[in-house]
């Protein structure tokens, strides 16, 4: 079966990838055809010095809840950093029946980025491929970006990042060890292993998933300096639910920002904040 194409990194598949999605997936729909995606499965940021948003789990779980049918995955190396344009399109042309192509304005590839979305259109009509290039999409006259979401999480704007993402920002992790300091305040606590990118430092109102169940949660992200921890870590206290979450993956969403991190003098000032805290998330 011929497919529909969709092209692109889509590293946080926020609102103006879902569109080139939904394009894409209508347009499969409409002629017949399965729609696909094209992305990494490695992580570019590593050769940017930057953390990516999502890993590739959690992408193709968005991008596949975003109407993508087939996902067609390459490693980002050195080996595919150092390929020429039009090889790259002559390999997945020649993999794929490919009846057209999706992407946005800006959509770059090959060695150096030497090529865009207008090479890509001629190259499809020589080829007879329909392809479609989106217009930015805008929100407040400002283009909707990964780079913008990043800056709106590290500024504690929550509302906005969660806007432009079209959803929760989550992170996803297993539950290591850690102080369990939490039960002294009577709430179960879970370290959550995890290297991505963190928001600022706070207190957040979180909802924290796992086996099919989801609880409201008080979560700190960052160093706990009431008891001179300098780590940082993403701790989620969990609201009525009692029971052992050690090695359990959880995916914690981050719904409101509360406050700062604080230093309080003794942990019966910090026991006070946390209620203060668990009142405002159930709110």
């Amino acid at each position: 079966m011929k497919i529909s194409v969709a092209l692109g990194f889509f590293d946080s598949v926020h609102i103006g990838h879902r569109q080139l999605l939904k394009a894409n997936a209508e347009y499969a729909a409409r002629s017949g055809m399965t729609a696909a995606v094209h992305t990494f499965s490695s992580d570019i940021g590593e050769f940017f010095g930057t953390k990516q948003l999502y890993g590739f789990d959690e992408r193709k779980e968005l991008l596949t809840k975003n109407g993508a049918e087939m996902i067609i995955a390459d490693a980002f190396d050195r080996k595919f950093m150092a390929k020429r344009g039009i090889e790259f399109l002559d390999e997945l042309t020649s993999k794929f029946d490919i009846g057209a192509f999706f992407c946005g304005y800006d959509y770059s590839f090959g060695v150096n980025a030497e090529c865009n979305a207008s090479d890509l259109a001629l190259y499809a009509s020589k080829k007879g491929i329909r392809c479609e290039v989106l217009p930015p999409y805008t929100v407040d006259g400002k283009k909707v970006s990964t780079t913008w979401i990043k800056e709106s999480l590290l500024l504690g704007e929550l509302d906005r990042a969660n806007s432009l993402l079209g959803e929760p920002f989550f992170v996803r992790g297993k539950v290591v060890k850690g102080r369990g300091v939490g039960r002294t305040f009577g709430y179960p606590t879970a370290n959550v292993s995890y290297g991505g990118f963190l928001p600022k430092e706070g207190v957040y109102k979180t909802l924290v998933s796992f086996d099919g169940k989801q609880y409201v949660a008080v979560t700190n992200v960052g160093t706990k300096p009431t008891f001179d921890e300098s780590s940082v870590t993403i701790e989620p206290m969990l609201i009525d639910f009692s029971g052992d979450l050690y090695g359990k993956e959880l995916t914690v969403r981050f719904i409101k920002y509360l406050r700062p991190i604080i230093k309080f003098a003794d942990g019966n000032e910090l026991n006070k904040q946390i209620q203060k805290d668990v009142r405002e998330a159930l709110c």
